[in-house]
């Protein structure tokens, strides 16, 4: 055993320098936080208990947090992201957003950066993939919508509204596990 342990510390230490750019430029080899936040857990709990019963599990640990930084992206507000390593998940939550939100939206945030972070899923739906958010005109997209004008994902690059939820939830909880790729 203490012959190869030189080996996995070089392994280690090579693969921990790999380095994750998010969307602001800022290189991270590490999560900024550790842990859950209390408020979060229940949302993180039912989420895995949702990707276990589909014989999905994930190997990364995550680390949720309501973040007071100004989340912006473009000439956008950011209300979640996902950033990752090799060795960690974390998902920042915009605090002003959260404070705001109802317990369908909280969840349905969750779940979509959750679905970035632990299956690999982009602004997809079963027919293709979502404009960016930033370059949609200020009309929603009219691409990926079901017949009532609600998305068809819960991966649509704006987070979808409680009245979608309430209509959809079944097709949304089935669907952001399809093609996942779990971490």
């Amino acid at each position: 055993m203490t012959k190869f342990l030189p080996l996995f510390l070089c392994f280690f230490a090579l693969g921990s320098s790999v380095p994750n750019v998010d969307p602001w430029g800022r290189t991270k080899k590490q999560p900024d936080h550790v842990g859950i936040e209390k408020e979060i857990v229940a949302f993180e709990i039912m989420y895995d208990f949702e990707a276990r019963i589909r014989g999905i599990k994930f190997k990364t640990p995550v680390t949720i947090v309501v973040s007071s930084f100004k989340m912006k992206k473009g000439k956008g507000t950011v209300v979640g992201l996902c950033t990752y390593g090799k060795n960690f998940r974390e998902i920042d939550i915009n605090m002003q957003y959260w404070h705001k939100s109802t317990w369908m939206t909280k969840r349905t945030l969750i779940y979509h950066e959750m679905t970035h972070c632990f299956c690999g899923r982009f602004h997809t739906w079963s027919g293709g993939e979502y404009p960016d958010a930033e370059k949609m005109p200020k009309a929603p997209l009219q691409v990926g919508l079901l017949g009532d004008g609600c998305p068809a994902s819960i991966m649509y690059p704006i987070v979808v509204s409680d009245d979608c939820v309430a209509k959809h939830w079944d097709m949304y909880d089935s669907e952001m596990f399809d093609g996942c790729n779990p971490y």
